[in-house]
C-alpha cells in the first residue's frame, strides 16, 4: 500500500491503533448492515463488494460495539463484503 510503510505502522502503534480486517455479509437485500467492532473509535475504513465492485461506506461512529456500513442499492443481495479498519 502506497504511503503506509514500517515507520508508519509502529508510529501509529505507538499511539495504540490497530487495524481490523475481515469478510461480513449484508442480509438479504438490505443495504445497510452494523458492522460488530472492538474499536472505540474509527479513524479510516474501506470497503469494497467484490462481487460488484462496488465501495461500501463506514460512519465512523462506533455505537454498541459497531459501526454502520452502507452499500449502494442493487446489485446482489446477500453479498459479501471485504473491509479494513484502522482506530484504537
Amino acid at each position: 500500500m502506497a504511503g503506509f510503510n514500517l515507520e508508519t505502522q509502529k508510529a501509529a502503534g505507538m499511539y495504540g491503533a490497530r487495524v481490523e480486517f475481515g469478510t461480513y455479509s449484508f442480509v438479504t437485500s438490505g443495504v445497510v448492515v452494523e458492522l460488530p467492532t472492538t474499536l472505540t473509535t474509527v479513524l479510516a475504513f474501506l470497503g469494497i463488494v467484490t462481487a460488484d465492485e462496488v465501495v461500501v461506506t463506514c460512519d465512523n461512529v462506533v455505537s454498541g460495539s459497531a459501526v454502520t456500513v452502507t452499500r449502494a442499492s442493487g446489485g446482489t443481495s446477500a453479498t459479501e463484503f471485504q473491509y479494513i479498519m484502522l482506530g484504537y
